[in-house]
């Protein structure tokens, strides 16, 4: 096995975050093993004044990773799982999954106000269609407006007053040592994540059987057998349109898990929320079967609709 790994990565602090704790997290195993960050620029970077939805989603920050390492110019990815489409290029695999971080969405706000007291028609910051439809629906008094960049751009955007407060994902604001910031947790009943939310997930070439086998020594079977679910139900719902989707699953004990999930209207008025529980070994038919339950229940008309526009 050569003692050489060229890991491709963006160029923001999160993501060179992500790809140092993999390098270090090997590197306690392998103390041999010599690692190179490879930042690439993607698609995603380079488009930050329009939302994802209208430039081809969340796919875009993962090709030109992807296109690098089918050409043999990087051995491996690393990714927040949140960002990667469900359908990935023949030849690529996603074998392993790090320890999952605080999967829930977070809010950040000026004098700390927490969500119940922010006045009426404040400016709330969210780049995400999934979280704008939930928070609609615990208050359709604020202004809602979309934001994009890294994290430090837009709390900067929040402290210079544009916004009054941001909805965040909590693991990208604790992995980069910015606990202190958070107003306040929401429960991932009232906003259900992204599916792969706070799992970092390491990509690599099918056939590249010995960097699999090294990186497969810090992969965790609970991020597994989760991100299986959830990556299964989105598919299930049509895989990667830019409908408001999200789906979380939690271990409740050793052997059980339960699944939530959810799709609704652009605008939010037609929502189907549901959720199933039973054996973590059955996690891919649980997540099928909630997702038929929620299709069956008017979630085909959803999509439907959002198709034909």
């Amino acid at each position: 096995m050569s003692n050489l790994l060229r890991i491709g990565t963006r160029g923001s602090k999160l993501a060179l975050w992500q790809a140092n704790f993999v390098k270090q997290s090997l590197q306690k195993i392998f103390p041999e093993l010599l690692v190179y960050l490879k930042i690439i620029k993607t698609s995603g970077d380079n488009f930050q004044d329009r939302s994802l939805s209208s430039i081809g989603g969340k796919g875009l920050f993962v090709k030109e990773i992807e296109e690098a390492m089918l050409n043999g110019q990087v051995d491996i990815a690393v990714h927040s799982m949140k960002d990667v489409p469900v359908t990935i290029p023949r030849g690529l695999e996603i074998p392993t999954f790090l320890s999952r971080e605080d999967p829930r969405d977070v809010l950040l706000s000026n004098g700390k106000v927490e969500f119940e007291n922010l006045a009426r028609s404040s400016v709330l910051g969210t780049g995400s269609l999934r979280r704008q439809v939930q928070i609609k629906k615990l208050r359709d008094d604020l202004e809602l407006k979309p934001i994009r960049g890294n994290v430090d751009t837009r709390i900067k955007k929040l402290i210079s007053g544009q916004y009054d407060a941001l909805v965040l994902a909590s693991a990208g604001i604790k992995r980069l040592g910015l606990k202190g910031e958070i107003t306040q947790y929401f429960s991932t009943t009232d906003i259900i994540p992204s599916a792969g939310q706070g799992i970092i997930g390491i990509e690599c070439r099918e056939n590249d059987i010995e960097i699999k086998e090294m990186i497969s020594n810090i992969n965790d079977s609970n991020s597994m057998f989760c991100i299986g679910a959830e990556r299964n139900f989105v598919a299930k719902m049509g895989g990667d349109c830019s409908l408001p989707l999200g789906c979380y699953c939690e271990i409740k004990d050793k052997n059980k898990i339960q699944i939530s999930g959810f799709v609704a209207s652009v605008d939010g008025k037609d929502f189907i929320k549901d959720n199933i529980s039973g054996s973590i070994e059955d996690n891919i038919k649980l997540s099928s079967q909630l997702a038929e339950r929620i299709i069956s229940n008017g979630g085909k008309e959803i999509i439907g609709s959002f198709d034909s526009n």
